[in-house]
């Protein structure tokens, strides 16, 4: 991500990640959103290498879970429910290769 957006490695630190969930995370802006997120084009700024846990999304357990928590996401997600077509098996590989114990 450093490099993608042209600065150094303790300056991407420094600029752009948070231990506020006690791990290294990116910061979140006033209202919750990523750093990353443009509101403009609802957008991630950096998709191209965007961390796993986003290219995961929306493949969460806490979203599969049920129709409602899809939908409702879908509201904010232009991706979503008109994105490329991913089968149950393709979603499953991914998230067993996981390495977020809290995320599944």
């Amino acid at each position: 991500m450093a490099a993608f957006l042209g600065t150094g490695t303790e300056e991407f630190r420094n600029r752009y990640v948070t231990g506020r969930w006690r791990a290294p995370s990116l910061k979140e802006k006033s209202g919750g959103e990523c750093v990353f997120h443009n509101g403009e084009t609802n957008r991630c700024s950096i998709y191209p290498v965007r961390p796993l846990q986003c290219r995961l999304f929306p493949f969460w357990p806490v979203l599969l879970a049920s129709r409602d928590a899809w939908d409702e996401a879908a509201l904010t997600c232009p991706g979503m429910n008109g994105g490329e077509f991913h089968s149950a098996e393709e979603i499953a590989l991914a998230m067993a290769a996981c390495p977020f114990p809290d995320l599944l």
